[in-house]
Order: C-alpha cells, then structure tokens, then sequence
C-alpha cells in the first residue's frame, strides 16, 4: 500500500497512531470497526448494526485546559438520512454531531474543543457513530488531539461588547444581553439571520474558528447552520433538537487558498419551521 501524503503535524498529537498505518494498534474497536484500505488510505470503517459503532484511545496530556480535536470522515455513501456522532471522554458524552444527509461534503475534517478538568492527565478518547435506521459507512483517518490553538484573535469585537462594531448584521440579527454577557441573538424569519465581519489574515493556510452558541429554548426540531468565506459555504452544522448541550462551544477549522490576506467570514442561522433564538459570543478566529 503506497503510504498516505502526510496531514498538516501539529506541535504534538496526543493520539498515538492516528493515521492507522499501524491498524488498530493503540485503539480499542467494537465489531461495527474495522481497519480497512479507502480512497489510497489506511482507514478504519465504521457500521453500526446492533449497537453503535465505537473506537477509543487512552490518552497521556500534560494536564487541564482546552484541547482540539480533528479527524477526517469520509461516507461510503450519501442517504438522505442524517449521520449522528458523539466525542466521549471517559464514557461521558462531551459533544454531539451530526453530519446531514443531504451534504456534498463527504470528505471533510470535523473539528471539537475539548476542556479537560484541573488534575486531568490521562482520559479516555471516544468516537462513536450512533446506530440508526438507514446507517452507512463511515470512514475515519488522521485523528489529531493537539492544544487548542492560542495565537492571537483575528475578529474584531469578537466579545459583542462594542455592540455591533466592525460586523454586519442582517435585520433578523440584534445585539442583546444574555446570561450575563453582551451577545448576538440571532432569530431567521423571511431569511437566514446572519452575522459578516471582514477579516485580515497573514496569509493562507488552516485556521481555527469557534464561538460560543446558546439556544433560548431546546426544541425537537434540529439547528441549522452555515459558515461561509466570500459568501461560499464552507461548512454546513445542525445541532440536535433534544441536545441537553445548550451552551457550548462549536469548533470549524477553515482553509484559505494561496494569496489570501482578507475574506469576509459569515455566520448564519438557517431559516426553517420551529426556529428558536440562537444566542453567539467569544467569535476567535485563530492561524493553526
């Protein structure tokens, strides 16, 4: 097998054989996973049947804080039926995902902060895909637990306490204050909501975007959500109508082509039936 074009080395990765040219060495795996050779790669293969399909490691960090997480997740094919993750640390559920069934994007690097207690030293990783009717493969490659990036922020007013300065909102968009902080409430009507701010970066590369989000009701029916660069969407996220996980940070990485040094970043709520106010803060935009 011709090994696999490296991803991007982070300053450390905590995983130990994330790429899986090892197979499964250092990962523990149900019998819904499976190493296996996809798209020239070494991979695992995940297929959930009577329960969910599962893989974790055991990891060593060097203490509390906020790590990132990354893995590559390709499908084996495109159903129209949404696919639905969970990142547990410990057992414990720490994020749900859920990737739609109707997005193009098959091949694409999903993207988690993870906070980890004072006296963490060791945790236990998860990576589940949740069994579910109409169920298809996962693929999974490069998993990567590195320190959440900590360079300097490239949004301006990222905190909402300038109120609106240096953003554009649309008129289904208004600044308010909630539990205690300035924050963006964001309610789609006849359009999306949206959030844009123009934002100069040093160059191209991978980047690390993250916000806080807070719903003010949980509602059966999912989010929907956009983030787009030049009004391109470069990632599509629903967040599940009966997550408990109401205030939370979500986490995109976002990739710029060769001789950018500005583009306008978009946030925006899709407009759907039974749409709840969405609540935003602490926007960062950090180089990886």
């Amino acid at each position: 097998m011709t090994r696999k074009a490296s991803p991007a080395v982070p300053a450390v990765n905590f995983i130990q054989n994330g790429d899986f040219e090892q197979a499964l060495a250092h990962w523990t795996a149900g019998d819904e996973a499976e190493p296996v050779t996809h798209a020239g790669s070494a991979m695992v293969r995940m297929l959930p049947s009577t329960k969910d399909a599962s893989l974790t490691q055991f990891l060593n960090v060097p203490g509390s804080g906020r790590y990132h997480l990354t893995f590559r997740l390709m499908r084996g094919a495109s159903p129209m039926q949404p696919s639905h993750g969970r990142i547990t640390v410990d057992g414990t559920t720490a994020e749900k995902f859920q990737v739609e069934g109707s997005d193009p994007a098959v091949d694409r690097t999903l993207s988690f902060i993870i906070t980890l207690p004072d006296g963490t030293t060791g945790f236990e990783l998860g990576i589940h895909q949740v069994r579910s009717s109409g169920a298809t493969y996962w693929y999974l490659d490069d998993v990567v637990l590195d320190h959440a990036p900590e360079g300097d922020n490239l949004i301006q007013n990222g905190d909402f306490d300038q109120a609106l300065e240096h953003w554009t909102a649309s008129a289904e968009t208004a600044l308010v204050t909630h539990a205690g902080s300035a924050m963006v409430r964001m309610l789609p009507s006849s359009t999306d909501a949206s959030l844009a701010q123009r934002v100069n970066v040093p160059g191209s590369g991978r980047y690390h975007l993250t916000f806080r989000f807070m719903r003010g009701a949980s509602p059966m029916q999912p989010s929907h959500g956009r983030i787009t660069v030049d009004g391109k969407t470069a990632e599509k996220f629903q967040v599940e109508g009966s997550d408990p996980a109401v205030d939370r940070i979500l986490s995109f990485i976002i990739s710029l082509p060769d001789g950018t040094t500005g583009f306008e970043l978009g946030i925006h709520q899709v407009r759907s039936s039974g749409a709840t106010y969405w609540y935003l803060d602490d926007v960062a935009l950090r180089a990886m």
